[in-house]
């Protein structure tokens, strides 16, 4: 089977969410539904998750939840080093390894951790995806980066934060 990109969408989000006023897990997890429902709808079938603590974590449960549904869903798992997930707190590492065992493939990226180890992984994603959902407050970071470079190759950005379409460029 060929690849597609115009049926992949990549994830990126801070690690430590911050909310908007009148936001709050239970209002983004509705919005990442409804959005991934919506990407179904429009012919994505394959989602890169960064597997990073915070909103890479829910975007992949919530791509599992999606899956129960529509088993022709993939989750790629897209690990920027070997033991990534090492330094997770006891509960996190625990959702994290259920998410790594769920996943339908998972690309470990490189062998062990380097400065450029989490910039080359968002560039996987972004380069085998035509949308990226992001959960994006405006602040520097790995974020600000990969919603720059999803821009910059033309991707769709939805951005969650807030209304889910607010523009913070």
């Amino acid at each position: 089977m060929k690849f597609d990109r115009t049926k992949c969408v990549a994830f990126t989000g801070h690690r430590a969410m911050s909310y908007a006023a009148g936001d709050s897990a239970e209002v983004l997890r509705s919005r990442l539904d409804t959005t991934l429902h919506e990407l179904y709808a429009r012919g994505a079938r394959c989602f890169y998750s960064g597997m990073a603590e915070g909103f890479d974590l829910l975007a992949a449960r919530a791509v599992l939840d999606l899956q129960c549904q529509y088993p022709d869903v993939q989750l790629i798992a897209a690990v920027p080093f070997r033991g990534h997930g090492r330094s997770f707190s006891a509960v996190v590492r625990r959702d994290y390894e259920h998410i790594l065992r769920a996943a339908n493939r998972v690309e470990v990226l490189a062998e062990e951790y380097s400065r450029e180890c989490f910039l080359r992984r968002d560039d996987y994603m972004v380069e085998r995806s035509a949308t990226v959902v992001a959960w994006f407050d405006g602040r520097a970071g790995g974020t600000a980066y990969t919603v720059a470079r999803a821009r910059s190759l033309g991707c769709e950005v939805i951005n969650l934060y807030r209304d889910g379409q607010m523009e913070l460029f």
